[in-house]
């Protein structure tokens, strides 16, 4: 199952990069103007695009640090030089909106390599300690019912000593704070 892990994830890429593709492509399509706060955005992308990194220019409108606009020049202007692209073409809406879509590909395989990091890298493993802190919880259970309780008589007896324990165990503070953990 882990070597096909790869084949997975890259099925997954594959599958939010095409998904993305196909909604930059309709959005492009349907909205040709800058909108909402590309309004503010635009302009100060073009601008840095340009080549004019200067304070003076900056647009007051914006709260948020040049960042993004950093990368997208990074990534437009090696394009242009290897494709031969004009700077109409390049400093774009489509062209700056791309660059966005390329950081929702590669947020995905952040989010993954996330993913990875929190869960424990053998399933069956992690199940076999469950199973055992189970049954030790069930044993010592048994024990402090068989000094206290009156034993539960009736066809089904075993089931609902099991039904009121996994009840207890999985309400209990310790075990909950261990599940969302």
């Amino acid at each position: 199952m882990a070597q096909l892990e790869g084949y997975y994830f890259s099925a997954a890429l594959s599958c939010t990069f095409l998904v993305s593709c196909l909604l930059f492509s309709a959005f492009s399509r349907a909205l040709r103007e800058p909108y909402m706060d590309e309004i503010f955005h635009l302009p100060q992308a073009q601008r840095y695009c340009e080549g004019h990194f200067s304070l003076s220019q900056w647009d007051p409108m914006i709260t948020t640090l040049p960042g993004l606009y950093l990368v997208s020049v990074g990534v437009v202007k090696p394009a242009s030089w290897i494709f031969g692209w004009s700077e109409h073409v390049v400093c774009s809406i489509g062209m700056l909106r791309f660059v966005n879509l390329l950081f929702s590909v590669g947020n995905f395989y952040l989010l993954y390599l996330l993913f990875r990091k929190v869960q424990p890298r053998n399933q069956a493993a992690s199940r076999n300690v469950i199973a055992q802190k189970l049954t030790e919880a069930w044993k010592t259970e048994l024990q402090k019912k068989e000094n206290r309780l009156p034993p539960i008589k009736g066809p089904f007896a075993e089931f609902r000593k099991i039904l009121q324990f996994l009840l207890a165990y999985s309400m209990s503070f310790k075990n909950l704070n261990s599940f969302v953990n």
